[in-house]
C-alpha cells in the first residue's frame, strides 16, 4: 500500500503522560496513487505482554482475554463500500483522554534460574488504514506514548512501627529465650530516588549472642498470572552493623537510612504482576539457629501528580494555513 504516514504529538518532546489527560495530535499521511479505503481510526490504547522464555519452550502468560488498559477509537471515515482518496497529502487531528486509575509504562527483563522473564507494560497512538476486500492488507502505523502514574498508598503516611518476637529454645533452661525486633518508620510511602527512614530497636532477652544486624531493601517482583506463580526478589540496598548484644536484656537502639533507586515503583494495578518493596531486618544468630526476621513493607511512588495543566487543542494544520481540505471521492 503506498502510504507514508507520520503520528504528530502536540505535546512537548519526550512529555510524559498521566492519567486523565488529554493527548492530542495530528496525523499527516501521504498517498502516492488513488486509493479506496472502507476504514480510517485513531486510536489510544494501553497494553501488557509477559512471557517466560526457558531452555526448550516460551511460555506466554498475558492475559487470555485480551483486554486493553486503554482502549479510545475515533473512527475518521468509514464506508463498507470504500470511498476513493485522491493521491496527495492528508492530515487529520486527534484528541483523545488517557482513564483514571491505569498504570504506569513498565518494561522488565530479568535471568532467574535459567529462564528469562520478561513484561512490557505500554501505550500507543494508532493510525489504521482499511481497504474494502478479503485480499487487501490493512495496514498501521503507531507512536509510543510515556505514561506515569502515582500510586494509590494502602500504607500509612504517618509514623509507624513493626514488631516480631522470636522464641529460641535451650535445653535445660526454664527462662524464655527471645529476640525482639521493632522497627519504627517515618514515612511508609517514598518516591522514586527518595529514602526510607527507620529507627530500628532490637532486644537480645536470651541466652545466645546476635553476630549481626542485617538490614536490607528488597524489591519483590511477582507474577500472579494463572499459567504461572513465580516471584524474583533483588536486594537494592544493604547495610550490616555489629551491635554488642552478648548479654541477656541488652538493647540497642540503630536510626538508619535507606537508598530507593530512581526507577523503583511500586505496581499494584497490573493484571499480570506485582511490585513491591520491602525492609528486611535480621538479627543473625549461631549456627543451627534460624536467624529472627521484621518484615517492613514500603510503598515507592510519585505523589505530586495532581497540578496537570491541561490545554485546549491546537488547530488542524488546514485550519491554520488556511488551505482546503484535499477532497475524498466516494
Amino acid at each position: 500500500m503506498a502510504i507514508t504516514c507520520k503520528i504528530n504529538l502536540t505535546n512537548e518532546l519526550d512529555h510524559v503522560f498521566v492519567p486523565g489527560e488529554t493527548v492530542y495530535g495530528v496525523v499527516q499521511y501521504k498517498l502516492s496513487e488513488d486509493i479506496t479505503f472502507k476504514k480510517i481510526s485513531i486510536s489510544l490504547k494501553g497494553k501488557d505482554l509477559l512471557s517466560i522464555d526457558g531452555t526448550y519452550q516460551t511460555v506466554d502468560c498475558s492475559d487470555a482475554s485480551n483486554k486493553n488498559y486503554v482502549e479510545v477509537t475515533n473512527i475518521v471515515h468509514e464506508d463498507e463500500r470504500g470511498s476513493t482518496f485522491a493521491s496527495g497529502e492528508y492530515e487529520m487531528s486527534f484528541s483523545m483522554t488517557l482513564p483514571y486509575n491505569i498504570p504506569k509504562s513498565f518494561n522488565y527483563k530479568k535471568n532467574k534460574d535459567g529462564y528469562y522473564i520478561n513484561y512490557k507494560l505500554f501505550y500507543y497512538v494508532r493510525v489504521k488504514f482499511e481497504r474494502p476486500g478479503i485480499l487487501n492488507k490493512s495496514q498501521s502505523f503507531k507512536k509510543w506514548i510515556n505514561v506515569t502514574s502515582s500510586i494509590v498508598p494502602t500504607l500509612p503516611r504517618v509514623s509507624v512501627t513493626y514488631e516480631e518476637k522470636k522464641r529460641l529454645i535451650k535445653l535445660f533452661s526454664r527462662r524464655e529465650n527471645a529476640i525482639t525486633l521493632k522497627a519504627t518508620v517515618d514515612n511508609s510511602i517514598v518516591e522514586p530516588g527518595g529514602r526510607v527512614k527507620l529507627q530500628c530497636d532490637v532486644k537480645n532477652d536470651s541466652a545466645f549472642n546476635i553476630k549481626e544486624i542485617e538490614i536490607k531493601l528488597v524489591e519483590d517482583f511477582r507474577i500472579k498470572s494463572a499459567n504461572i506463580n513465580e516471584n524474583v526478589c533483588d536486594v537494592l540496598h544493604t547495610i550490616r552493623l555489629n551491635p554488642s548484644l552478648s548479654i541477656r536484656g541488652d538493647t540497642d537502639l540503630m536510626k538508619v537510612v535507606l537508598d530507593v533507586p530512581r526507577d523503583a515503583h511500586t505496581v499494584n494495578n497490573s493484571r499480570l504482576v506485582d511490585r513491591n518493596y520491602f525492609v528486611y531486618i535480621t538479627a543473625v544468630l549461631p549456627a543451627f539457629y534460624r536467624n529472627a526476621v521484621l518484615k517492613v513493607p514500603i510503598e515507592v511512588g510519585e505523589n505530586n501528580l495532581d497540578n496537570i495543566v491541561v490545554r485546549d487543542a491546537p488547530p488542524s494544520y488546514w485550519d491554520a494555513m488556511n488551505l482546503n481540505r484535499p477532497e475524498v471521492t466516494k
